[in-house]
């Protein structure tokens, strides 16, 4: 399950929201026949801020990553489990 929400923008990117922050972007820059799209964000994880690749659905699964990376950093984990009891 996600933890990022994603909207689209009036210029044809996604915004990735967390609660009421946007924390990630992706931006289109495919050219006739060649599909290619970068995820940034401003989040400090590991020095890197952007990635690239074929597919937005590939970024937002890159995304979540760089989410749980950066909330493992803070000594913080999500949860597996989300059944109550």
């Amino acid at each position: 399950m996600s933890r990022i929400v994603w909207n689209t923008t009036n210029y044809g990117s996604e915004n990735g929201q967390v609660g009421s922050h946007t924390l990630f972007t992706i931006e289109d820059n495919s050219t006739t026949g060649k599909p290619s799209y970068r995820l940034r964000t401003n989040l400090p994880v590991a020095g890197v801020r952007s990635w690239r690749a074929t597919s937005s659905e590939r970024l937002h699964v890159q995304a979540d990553e760089v989410l749980a990376t950066f909330v493992a950093e803070l000594g913080a984990v999500f949860p597996t489990n989300t059944e109550k009891g």
